[in-house]
């Protein structure tokens, strides 16, 4: 629906309400969330009966004080976490915005590179992309900075509701035993993965895609071009009577224009610039809507744009455009658009393949291969507006007498031109200033009445009518392709088109060119960051947050073995006497009955009349003829919830960190990735599609932004709790660090497998995704063309077979994930 409704769109909204920059984000970023965002929608019917569940079997093991550790998830789960939902969904559309602005910029620069090196603007341009990107790093570093809070969530509040529930049962005069706290602290997790992991990411993603969905639900509502304005007429005639018209509301560009055109007739219109030359021609073909007056256009319209329009394809396919191939025809119309000498020097004749928006090639030879596709279209009106203008004089002479003047003669041609030379064998010379016909007739008659064409066309630039109301539309930045004369030499033309002829057979091998490039690219991009002080800051953190969750998981086991003891029917308590002189040494516990933890014990175990000092730190007790000095339980829980605290500030502290570094990175790569670009020759242009170009600054670049960061904190605290449980596992029982070897060895191997996979698998999906940017990019520059020709139906089947490709490859990907576990 997105791609048609680009076909439909009106000329009035193209760069005034909507602009390339701003559908390739809608392609890349804003359905890449919608994608996201069904993963999660099964979140929201199961949750409430996973969170019923695991609440009823939590009960089950503590009772009452099961409400304690519950509404302490449930209440930072759903009123914390959905208000934090809620202002990520409103810094996204922000950010959306600014993506848009700066993408929208990145099109034209890169559709202008060559006129940008050739007057050296990079270094404005430059500072205007990261005045732009700076603003949008600003909301980028809001949201992250909200992420990291969820982030941390996720470490911090299966523990924290565990401590509100331990202490709720214990002040209640309960026992703690192992085994309840080992099942509370499962239920708990699995709560947390349902209430405050999977429930947050559904809300989240659903709120990016709400806004997701009204940015495209905006686009699709967009004007479109209105039914055919144009009355039906019998071939070959043309009237307008009494028409004006206006892009933009109040601003007239035509004002009563009248015009009868019969079959057969050449008729040259002449003007200044910006005096409504191109939007007669735009009236004609149903884009520009009158205000007033009426049209008739007969059938068969054939049409040759200002601004010469080609696609990434064989020069022969730009020339036949969906027609059927006709050898005599095609070999008359090269030879009267002046393209036999071109198809000689090309290496591949007119199987070369031309460079997206025909780059490779001069701006005579994109001008002359624009004109034969219209001429090659057997139609009864051709309207050429101002296709002499990027060509010498010699070629001008010969593409006006052998095909326009001889070659279509018997049709109704209309052509817009600022070379006098040429209108003295018009039939009929309109000379229209600022928007009405100013006089109309032979040249001998507008001669005879003393009109000095000299004199009205004084003020015309040399180069076409490039400030035409169509340019300014399309809010370019004035930039065009057609030039008076090449900007490189034959032989750089040549070498040009053989590397695209060349790259389209091979753009697979992007993907392995990139793996090779990049052998670490964790490593670049943490070095990216340029902030050493940053990163040994980081890794202080990481270690002391991970210390502090593994200390309370040691602690909370070792309070649960003191407070069985403590409840023991068989454990005494002991009456405090006078201190004794007894060394109190620290002993292991091997009895059956308890697992093995370190208490203090006196010395002589056998010997039960000796006693342990009072304390207001320990409870002194006897069990199994053995003295324990055991902490007090307010001061265990102190102790507990100093820790929880510490884990909570600590982990907050880690991934807002981390998330600094990663934005920091961020803005580095875009900043050396622009730099990059702008040095770059203009081979590299010829050489890669725009499409290709756009998508490692819009989709590529939203990934880095905000994908990988967050993969980046969920990987490392995944790692690190991996790592926190592994040690406490080994310490509590040595003989486990056997299987622990054996199965990291296993996963690592596995690991292995998988990312050399899954690096290749992205690598091609970004591969494939690049053909349908291209693809929309020269969809949007050459709409015109494209409706005037009435192959929408092509296009839109050769946007589906680019789509298709593409989400085979995302499919793989995915597939990948969930086989291996890794989704």
């Amino acid at each position: 629906h997105l791609f048609v409704q680009i076909l439909k769109l009106s000329q009035n909204v193209l760069g005034r309400s909507t602009s390339a920059g701003q559908i390739i984000n809608l392609l890349s970023n804003d359905l890449s969330r919608i994608d996201t965002m069904v993963t999660f929608m099964h979140v929201f019917w199961i949750l409430p009966i996973q969170v019923a569940i695991t609440c009823w079997l939590i009960w089950r093991q503590v009772g009452v004080s099961s409400l304690a550790g519950i509404l302490a998830m449930v209440m930072f789960s759903i009123p914390v976490q959905g208000y934090l939902s809620k202002l990520m969904g409103k810094l996204r559309l922000k950010v959306a915005e600014k993506t848009d602005k700066r993408v929208k910029l990145m099109t034209e620069i890169v559709s202008g590179i060559q006129v940008i090196k050739m007057y050296t603007w990079e270094k404005p341009f430059e500072k205007l992309i990261h005045f732009i990107r700076k603003s949008e790093v600003r909301d980028l570093t809001k949201s992250s900075y909200l992420l990291g809070v969820y982030a941390s969530s996720v470490v911090f509040l299966e523990r924290l509701s565990l401590f509100a529930t331990v202490v709720c049962y214990v002040l209640l005069g309960n026992g703690l035993t192992p085994d309840k706290v080992f099942s509370m602290a499962q239920l708990f997790n699995i709560l947390q993965l349902s209430a405050a992991v999977h429930y947050p990411q559904a809300v989240t993603s659903a709120s990016q895609s709400w806004v997701s969905m009204k940015r495209l639900q905006r686009f699709l509502a967009l004007e479109e071009k209105d039914l055919p304005h144009t009355e039906k007429c019998r071939e070959g005639v043309v009237s307008l009577n009494n028409i004006s018209a206006a892009w933009i509301k109040g601003v007239t560009v035509l004002k009563n224009i009248t015009l009868n055109l019969k079959p057969g007739t050449l008729c040259a219109i002449v003007g200044p610039v910006g005096s409504g030359k191109s939007s007669i021609i735009q009236v004609l073909l149903g884009e520009l809507p009158p205000s007033s007056g009426t049209a008739k256009v007969g059938e068969g319209v054939s049409y040759a744009s200002q601004q010469p329009w080609l696609f990434s394809a064989t020069v022969r396919q730009n020339i036949l455009f969906g027609q059927p191939y006709d050898r005599k025809m095609y070999k008359q119309v090269v030879k009267v658009c002046a393209l036999r000498k071109d198809f000689k020097q090309f290496p591949y004749g007119d199987q070369t393949v031309v460079g997206d928006k025909g780059a490779s090639l001069s701006g005579g030879q994109k001008a002359r291969i624009n004109l034969a596709r219209a001429v090659y279209r057997k139609a009864r009106i051709y309207l050429l507006d101002d296709p002499l203008s990027a060509v010498d004089a010699p070629v001008g002479k010969h593409l006006f007498n052998e095909c326009i003047y001889r070659y279509l003669k018997g049709t109704l041609r209309i052509l817009v031109t600022h070379q006098l030379q040429y209108i003295m064998k018009a039939d009929v010379v309109v000379v229209i200033n600022k928007g009405e016909i100013e006089a109309t007739g032979t040249y001998n008659e507008l001669s005879s009445n003393n009109l000095d064409f000299s004199k009205l066309l004084k003020h015309q630039e040399p180069q076409n009518e490039e400030v035409d109301e169509v340019a300014v539309l399309h809010g370019s930045l004035g930039v065009r392709d057609s030039t008076r004369s090449s900007t490189r030499s034959t032989a750089s033309t040549l070498s040009a088109t053989s590397d695209i002829h060349k790259t389209t057979h091979t753009d697979e091998s992007e993907a392995e060119t990139v793996s090779h490039r990049a052998e670490f690219p964790l490593k670049q991009y943490v070095n990216a960051c340029d902030n050493n002080c940053l990163i040994l800051g980081l890794m202080f953190v990481l270690i002391m947050s991970q210390a502090l969750c593994s200390g309370a998981d040691y602690w909370a086991a070792f309070w649960t073995t003191q407070d069985q003891i403590r409840h023991s029917s068989s454990t005494t308590p002991l009456q405090h006497e006078e201190p004794n002189n007894e060394t109190l040494y620290i002993h292991n516990i091997h009895s059956g009955d308890l697992p093995q933890y370190t208490y203090h014990v006196s010395e002589e175990t056998s010997n039960i009349s000796q006693f342990a000092a009072p304390s207001v730190i320990y409870d002194d007790f006897l069990y199994k003829n053995q003295s324990y000095h055991l902490f007090k339980t307010d001061i265990a829980i102190s102790i507990y919830g100093s820790l929880i605290l510490l884990i909570v500030l600590s982990t907050i502290a880690r991934s807002l960190t981390f998330y600094k570094m990663c934005m920091l990175s961020s803005i580095n790569l875009h900043r050396r990735m622009f730099t990059s670009l702008l040095k770059a020759p203009i081979r590299f242009f010829n050489t890669n599609p725009s499409g290709r170009i756009l998508n490692r600054f819009s989709k590529d670049m939203g990934a880095v932004d905000e994908l990988l960061s967050t993969s980046l904190v969920m990987t490392v605290q995944v790692m690190l709790v991996m790592t926190g449980v592994l040690v406490n596992v080994c310490i509590a029982n040595h003989y486990a660090s056997i299987a622990v070897v054996i199965l990291g060895c296993a996963i690592i191997k596995i690991y292995k497998v998988f990312i050399t996979t899954a690096k290749d698998l992205k690598h091609l999906e970004g591969t494939t995704k690049s053909p349908v940017f291209t693809h929309v990019n020269s969809t949007i520059s050459g709409l015109v063309t494209i409706r005037t020709c009435k192959i929408e139906n092509i296009l839109i089947q050769q946007f589906a077979n680019h789509q298709d490709v593409n989400t085979s490859s995302w499919w793989l990907i995915g597939a990948l994930q969930q086989a291996l576990g890794y989704g």
